[in-house]
């Protein structure tokens, strides 16, 4: 007599994998096609961006930055994206999604990542909470 349970077993398991791959895909933010201009296009449609200029994205290894004032009295905030395809970038991206900050001139700065994109500069941001939702919600 032949055993199905370990038949049974390995369909449940193929099964749970392609669950688990499907719902993981699903909650991944790729956007990786667009750019910092699409960014802040978004940010000014919610009423987010007040005003805004080009930043050196040297410092912090990123592809494209730039500052953003924000809120009712212009507080700034930064925007970097990041070229995964690129070892440096895609390595600093990836401390700052597990971290939850970064460090700059040995400054420990909060900063928070969507996809390609960092912000920092939210932190101490009394609309801090708005900031992130929003941030976060860019496809």
């Amino acid at each position: 007599m032949k055993q199905r349970l370990p038949g049974f077993f390995r369909a449940f398991f193929c099964l749970f994998i392609i669950n688990l791959l499907v719902f993981s895909a699903a909650c991944q933010t790729d956007n990786s096609d667009k750019q910092l201009i699409d960014m802040l296009m978004y940010l000014q449609d919610k009423k987010i961006l007040k005003g805004g200029r080009g930043l050196n994205p040297a410092p912090f290894r990123a592809k494209e930055a730039g500052a953003v004032l924000v809120g009712p009295n212009g507080k700034e905030i930064g925007i970097y994206i990041y070229d995964t395809k690129i070892k440096k970038q895609r390595d600093k991206l990836n401390y700052v999604k597990e971290h939850g900050y970064i460090y700059f001139n040995g400054q420990k700065i909060e900063a928070c990542t969507n996809g390609n994109f960092m912000m920092i500069g939210h932190g101490k941001n009394p609309n801090k909470e708005k900031l992130v939702e929003v941030f976060e919600s860019f496809k």
